[in-house]
């Protein structure tokens, strides 16, 4: 079902140009760049756990742990729903 309204030709070319059946497509360089940030965000997060092992309290290695676990973990979902949204729908 379409729930979409239109009201000439050229909204419907604009639907065509940026949707699969309704659902939102990304550019692949979109991805790409979200990779790289991704990836980013790995370094920074080793950075973060490797800084976290020199802390001398626990609960300072516990919490950069943690800020650690969620600089790599967070990009990566956000990534993955990206690439989610921009496959074709399996038949």
């Amino acid at each position: 079902m379409n729930y979409l309204r239109i009201k000439d030709r050229s909204e419907l070319l604009c639907v065509r140009r940026f949707s699969y059946e309704g659902r939102l497509m990304f550019g692949r360089a979109v991805i790409a760049i979200s990779w790289v940030l991704t990836l980013i965000a790995t370094a920074v997060g080793g950075f973060v756990l490797w800084s976290a092992i020199n802390a001398e309290a626990a609960p300072a290695q516990g919490a950069a742990a943690a800020v650690a676990c969620g600089l790599v973990i967070i990009p990566y979902v956000f990534t993955r729903a990206l690439e989610a949204l921009n496959s074709k729908p399996k038949e």
